[in-house]
C-alpha cells in the first residue's frame, strides 16, 4: 500500500499510523527485539528497560493521531535475555544470532510468541534489533544530570541478506561490509520515531552517515 495516500491526522509516526489503518486480521506487532548482553547490575538493568519502555509509551501517547490506543497496544520491546549464552556477546555475534533466528521462523503466525505471519511482519522489527551492553546501561546514569536521554544500540542485518551475484563486481566501500557499519546509537526517547523513519525503506546508509561524523553519536529526530 502507498503510505502517502493515507491521511495521517497529524501523526508524527506516519508509517506506523498508516499500518494501523490497514485491515489487519489477527496478530500485528511493531517495535523491537532487544538483546541483553550485560548482567552485572540487575537494579540498573530494571531501571533501564523500564525507562526505555516508558519513553516509548510517552512518545506514542503524545502523538496527535486518532490511533494512539492501537499503536500502544501493538507496540512491543521483546527482551531476549540469557546470561549463559548472551553475557558479553559482541554486536557481530548478536547480529548473526538474530538473523539466524528470523530466518528460522515459520511463515505462519505464532500467537504464543506474538509473531505475526510472514506477510504481516514489519521489515524493521525483523531486520533490526536493539542491543544493550554495559555502555548503554551506564548512559542511564551518565546523562541523568545533564537532562539528556540515555541511548540504546541498534543493529541491522540487512547487509547479511543482500543477494550475492557471482558476476557482480560491486564491493563495499569504506565501512560498508564491516560490523562498525551495521550498528548505530539511538536515543532511548527516539526509538519510536526511529522505527517509523526506517520503515520508509533504504534508510540505513543515510541515517548512519548522519550519525557518523565527526564521531559516532546518537540518532535523534
Amino acid at each position: 500500500m502507498d503510505h502517502t495516500s493515507v491521511p495521517f491526522n497529524g501523526s508524527d509516526l506516519k508509517t506506523v499510523y498508516s499500518n494501523m489503518t490497514l485491515p489487519f486480521e489477527g496478530l500485528y506487532r511493531w517495535g523491537f527485539y532487544l538483546y541483553r548482553t550485560t548482567y552485572d547490575d540487575q537494579p540498573l538493568w530494571e531501571r533501564y528497560i523500564s525507562g526505555l519502555r516508558q519513553r516509548a509509551m510517552d512518545v506514542i501517547a503524545a502523538d496527535a493521531s486518532d490511533k494512539v490506543a492501537e499503536m500502544q497496544q501493538c507496540f512491543r520491546i521483546t527482551v531476549i535475555e540469557d546470561k549463559d549464552t548472551l553475557d558479553g556477546k559482541s554486536i557481530e555475534e548478536v547480529q548473526q544470532r538474530f538473523n539466524n533466528w528470523v530466518h528460522g521462523l515459520s511463515d505462519d503466525a505464532d500467537e504464543e510468541h506474538e509473531i505475526p505471519p510472514s506477510i504481516k511482519r514489519d521489515h524493521v522489527r525483523f531486520y533490526y534489533c536493539l542491543f544493550v551492553d554495559a555502555a548503554c546501561l551506564a548512559s542511564m546514569d551518565d546523562t541523568q544530570e545533564e537532562g539528556v536521554a540515555p541511548f540504546v544500540k541498534v543493529i541491522t542485518t540487512e547487509m547479511l541478506n543482500v543477494p550475492v551475484d557471482e558476476d557482480d563486481e560491486w564491493e563495499p566501500e569504506g565501512e560498508e561490509g564491516t560490523v562498525e557499519y551495521d550498528w548505530m546509537y539511538v536515543r532511548c526517547d527516539n526509538i519510536c520515531n526511529y522505527y517509523d523513519m526506517m520503515m520508509n525503506g533504504f534508510q540505513w546508509d543515510r541515517q548512519y552517515r548522519l550519525c557518523r561524523w565527526p564521531e559516532k553519536h546518537a540518532w535523534s529526530r
